[in-house]
């Protein structure tokens, strides 16, 4: 969302969003090594986690290239909101 509100172009925010989601998915796969949670079933989902993130990288960069920047702004806006929401009334669940 900061990158959206600061005006940064399409391409600028898609190389943040796409090294932040790649960190997140890293840093997820380290913390479960270190505090010594992997199992069978975690490997396994952690196999599927690195396909996953370059179809996630390549999905974005396909929506990017065909969205114009307000377009694409007005989308990324529209989709945090709508997830904001749907966090919002499954905390009363």
């Amino acid at each position: 969302m900061w990158c959206v509100l600061k005006g940064w172009k399409k391409i600028e925010m898609h190389a943040v969003w796409a090294r932040f989601f790649f960190s997140i998915a890293l840093f997820s796969l380290l913390n479960l090594s270190i505090n010594g949670m992997y199992n069978r079933v975690t490997v396994i989902f952690s196999l599927f986690l690195i396909p996953a993130v370059f179809l996630g990288f390549k999905t974005g960069t396909w929506i990017r290239d065909r969205f114009t920047e307000k377009r694409l702004r007005l989308y990324v806006l529209t989709f945090l909101f709508l997830s904001g929401l749907t966090g919002f009334a499954l905390s009363f669940t």
